[in-house]
């Protein structure tokens, strides 16, 4: 089996003009406490990997940590789950869990993004990869990658060097852009997905297989960047 294929299993398509899809007060509770203690019980049982680094933006400062784990099919294929967020102050800004097929060679193929944040759980699904690049097509999801992006655009800004104060320019333009049509795209209703409590129950059977999946362990991983 695919390891893709697992995720059919269970996640679920979403009708919008169905209300009995959208969860109730109550389901919504117990929806936030089950994926909040599937969250907690990954960090815990992989704490030895949990990766932790001081971040900052135009909101203030906070601490994101992510852990990287691989759930293997028989094929070769696997499943790469990155269990992620931020904390402020010692409480919790938001928690997340990225699940995202790559087959046996490494090249990604779609997934799901699980989230948690203003009193809400929701599943973003990610779409197949269209890039030619063969280097870009085996790169693996990381929060920290995308801080470090980040980082090092500031850096490039500050250059004495015009050219490289313009490509750090087009490339921040570029992901704000694509920051703002995610947005926009949440706001409307698309590929944002509430989940029911089966779905986060099937998700944790799911991830019981996980194992540890190291940055040094993927394939290509000196070309890995945000995805």
């Amino acid at each position: 089996m695919q390891a893709g294929e697992k995720l059919k299993e269970f996640v679920r398509e979403f009708d919008p003009f169905d209300e009995r899809q959208t969860p109730t007060d109550d389901q919504l509770i117990d929806i936030i406490e089950l994926f909040l203690e599937l969250n907690k019980g990954l960090l815990l049982r992989f704490s030895s990997d949990v990766r932790m680094m001081p971040v900052s933006d135009e909101h203030g400062t906070a601490t994101a940590f992510e852990v990287s784990l691989k759930v293997p099919a028989r094929d070769g294929s696997y499943l790469h789950v990155v269990v992620f967020g931020h904390n402020s102050d010692d409480s919790l800004v938001d928690t997340n869990i990225s699940v995202i097929e790559h087959l046996p060679g490494g090249n990604y193929q779609t997934g799901h993004l699980y989230s948690f944040s203003y009193g809400n759980v929701v599943r973003s699904d990610l779409g197949l990869d269209q890039t030619d690049d063969p280097d870009e097509q085996r790169t693996h999801f990381s929060l920290f990658t995308l801080h470090e992006s980040r980082d090092f655009l500031r850096e490039l800004e500050q250059s004495e060097d015009p050219e490289e104060v313009r490509v750090a320019l087009e490339t921040r333009a570029q992901l704000d852009d694509d920051e703002k049509n995610l947005d926009l795209a949440e706001q409307m209703g698309y590929n944002v997905q509430p989940v029911d409590k089966e779905e986060i129950e099937k998700l944790v059977l799911l991830l019981f297989d996980a194992e540890s999946f190291p940055p040094s362990m993927f394939p290509h991983a000196g070309n890995d960047s945000i995805y």
